[in-house]
């Protein structure tokens, strides 16, 4: 907390004037932006964290109208355009339903990939509450161009198998989500999963368990 009472989040929305001849003083309205050295005003990441947190600590703030939600986009991959692989299918079936792992073991061309990229077309949407966490957490990571709305369909990250142990699990400096949070609520795809260091895939385990993933830095912590 500030001396102002503020959580240190909060306070980097606040936006200050140079004079009061550039903007009128106003209590009603917030500007959430990064200035560069050059005047221009840059895109912030994290909005919609940001505002949920002037909302909270405010409460006569004006409030925009809410942007759309995403329309679901036209499904190119899906799994009903599959014929035969009746056990391949079944177990993603299962999944979907259940919310479960599946793993896929078999020669190349027997259609792994194929059938793993068409789980998300029989994935049901977001639920409100859950469109708003997985929103925010894109928005945090940057993901989010601005008016887009919550999303509503379900994540499918199918990272390389190069990437960073940060990059699955999260981390930086300020602390980022990385694929395994980015994919919160839909699919993490992890393809030719033998390919992923040992270290990786052993930091996956705290976070399946326990559901959350904590990121420390000399800074503080991130969850």
């Amino acid at each position: 907390m500030s001396r102002l009472g503020w959580p240190a989040t909060c306070l980097a929305i606040i936006a200050t004037r140079a004079t009061e001849r550039q903007r009128p003083p106003s209590d009603r309205a917030a500007a959430i932006g990064e200035l560069a050295l050059d005047g221009t005003l840059r895109p912030v990441a994290g909005t919609l964290a940001l505002a949920e947190c002037l909302w909270m600590r405010g409460g006569d703030l004006v409030r925009a109208q809410p942007a759309p939600a995403d329309v679901a986009p036209h499904v190119e991959e899906d799994l009903a355009d599959v014929r035969g692989q009746f056990m391949a299918r079944r177990a993603l079936e299962i999944a979907a339903a259940g919310g479960h792992h599946v793993l896929f073991v078999g020669p190349p061309g027997t259609g792994k990939s194929m059938l793993a990229r068409r789980l998300p077309s029989v994935l049901p949407p977001l639920e409100p509450e859950e469109a708003v966490i997985v929103t925010r957490l894109h928005s945090a990571a940057g993901n989010r161009s601005p008016g887009g709305g919550l999303m509503r369909q379900r994540p499918f990250r199918a990272p390389h198998h190069s990437l960073s142990r940060a990059g699955l699990i999260g981390g930086g400096s300020p602390p980022r989500p990385g694929e395994l949070s980015l994919a919160h609520g839909g699919v993490l795809f992890l393809d030719e999963l033998a390919q992923y260091p040992r270290s990786s895939l052993d930091a996956l385990r705290e976070p399946l368990d326990s559901g959350s993933v904590w990121i420390t830095r000399a800074s503080g912590s991130a969850r």
